[in-house]
């Protein structure tokens, strides 16, 4: 499977097969995480985590950052909890917008950040 074009279907709620509630490990294929600017601790964090003897994040340690591919995976305890798709680049945080793909099934859907226009 490509990870540079992550498909997820929404017969199943699954990325690229993978289903929520499934093992966080089967998404080994997305490669290593990328995280946000907003996921970096600052100073205060840093130093709270070298005295802490801990090197956790800013952000909640149960969610992964895909930021180049839009995406982030919540989980608890290995097991998947939900994926949330960036449609448009947001500022400041850093995501890029979805670089996937959208289906029901076989149908392709095509998501957009803005609503269609009236018909």
């Amino acid at each position: 499977m490509n990870p540079s074009t992550p498909t997820f279907d929404f017969d199943g709620w699954k990325l690229n097969g993978i289903a929520i509630g499934e093992d966080i490990a089967r998404l080994a294929f997305l490669g290593e995480e990328v995280p946000t600017e907003r996921s970096r601790p600052g100073w205060f964090e840093r130093l709270a985590n070298r005295f802490g003897g801990r090197k956790a994040r800013y952000l909640e340690d149960s969610i992964l950052e895909y930021a180049p591919y839009g995406l982030a995976i919540e989980f608890q305890d290995n097991t998947i909890l939900g994926y949330t798709f960036f449609l448009k680049h947001s500022d400041p945080v850093g995501y890029e917008a979805y670089r996937g793909q959208f289906v029901n099934g076989l149908q392709p859907l095509s998501l957009t950040p803005t609503p269609p226009a009236p018909i």
